[in-house]
């Protein structure tokens, strides 16, 4: 009989089971919990600034005046001064070579002895015309004696030979002065081309001088900074430089000497893409011609721009945001760039909070704790007011 309602009793008790278990179903928490911050950024709260472009140049300096000394004469060297050597000094009007002038002064006595015989023929001519005048008086003949008888082609022949000679003379008096070779300005000699007891001839190049003026320092400007800088064209004075700081052992003091692009080359350069500009300094250093210093440009100041670090960068095209306590990456178009700023053309906006702090392989979306940058402008970086920056000032003041 057991054996008969057990079957029935199993049966009977997995159905109060199954009805039990389908009447009353587990609760399930389906609350998300909010993901919790693991990491703290720096943020930079974005703010419009006015900015002053920079640019920083490696330049060549080049003497603003280099000539050569020619002879204009012929003849041997006689004497040269002591400051005829290379990188000696001289004055303007200093006698630097003399060359032999025996035949000029044979020549300046053979014009004195020709003018000489000139006026004393148009002496004599003056006294025939007036015996010419005085026997025509004595003829009787009435009216003006014409101009053959006043000896008047005779004696216009006379005049024009003492101009000539009178010319001849100064000429030759010009040729004896130019054995005697002056420095055209005050300067240095770069490199001499002669010697004592060295024949010449006219024309020939005696030595390479450069001027005492200021140097001028010749720099090269990118066709893509040409639009941030000024350039003294149709009247209009050009950018303010200034030396920095180097480790030139001539002078190591050159840094704070200012001086202004005052001319530039015809075009770009179509291989390199770049502008020549030379500038000329405002005072002497001392810096030798074809040397290499380290300069910075004044350029222009940009009014309401967003400025950012370039470590806030990633790949030239996109930064990271902190919306609403996490991450957002956003694209943006870059504008001016320098070592250590960059002008925002486009995509970011003034009070939004840029991450400063270098980040490595994240995305968007990732909670984050911020800490405020307590120095909120970029013009900290790399913005140093200098003497230029003080002159530019004074200027613009005036």
């Amino acid at each position: 009989m057991l054996k008969k309602i057990l079957p029935v009793v199993v049966l009977a008790a997995l159905i109060a089971l199954a009805w039990a278990v389908t009447n009353n179903p587990p609760e399930v928490n389906r609350q998300h919990k909010k993901p919790q911050a693991t990491m703290t950024v720096n943020t930079l709260s974005l703010q419009v600034e006015n900015y002053q472009i920079k640019v920083r140049r490696t330049g060549q300096v080049q003497a603003s005046l280099m000539s050569q000394l020619v002879s204009q004469a012929n003849g041997q060297i006689v004497w040269v001064s002591d400051s005829f050597t290379t990188g000696a000094s001289f004055k303007s009007g200093d006698f630097l070579i003399h060359l032999d002038d025996s035949e000029y002064r044979n020549e300046v006595a053979i014009q004195q002895a020709a003018l000489t015989e000139a006026l004393q023929a148009l002496e004599e001519e003056n006294a025939q015309v007036e015996q010419a005048l005085q026997a025509w008086k004595i003829s009787g003949r009435s009216g003006e004696p014409n101009d053959r008888v006043k000896r008047v082609p005779q004696l216009k022949a006379a005049q024009a030979k003492v101009k000539s000679a009178q010319a001849s003379l100064r000429r030759a008096n010009e040729n004896l002065q130019k054995t005697k070779i002056k420095a055209p300005f005050d300067g240095k000699i770069v490199s001499t081309n002669a010697n004592l007891g060295q024949y010449i001839n006219s024309g020939s190049l005696l030595a390479q001088l450069i001027s005492d003026q200021p140097p001028e320092l010749r720099i090269a400007i990118n066709q893509r900074e040409l639009n941030y800088i000024d350039l003294p064209i149709d009247g209009r004075p050009g950018a303010m430089i200034q030396l920095l700081q180097t480790d030139n052992y001539f002078n190591n003091k050159q840094s704070g000497v200012t001086g202004r692009i005052t001319h530039v080359e015809t075009g770009v350069n179509a291989a390199t893409q770049q502008l020549i500009a030379l500038a000329q300094l405002d005072s002497h250093v001392a810096l030798l011609p074809g040397q290499y210093v380290q300069s910075e440009i004044i350029g222009r100041e940009l009014q309401g721009v967003l400025v950012i670090p370039n470590n806030a960068i990633y790949q030239g095209s996109y930064v990271y945001l902190v919306i609403d306590g996490v991450l957002q990456r956003r694209n943006i178009t870059l504008g001016w760039q320098d070592e250590n700023n960059t002008v925002i053309d486009s995509g970011l906006n003034a009070g939004e909070q840029l991450v400063v702090t270098p980040l490595g392989q994240i995305t968007s979306g990732t909670p984050v704790k911020t800490q405020q940058l307590a120095n909120q402008s970029t013009k900290a970086v790399g913005q140093v007011e200098t003497p230029a920056d003080k002159a530019r000032q004074q200027e613009t003041e005036a």
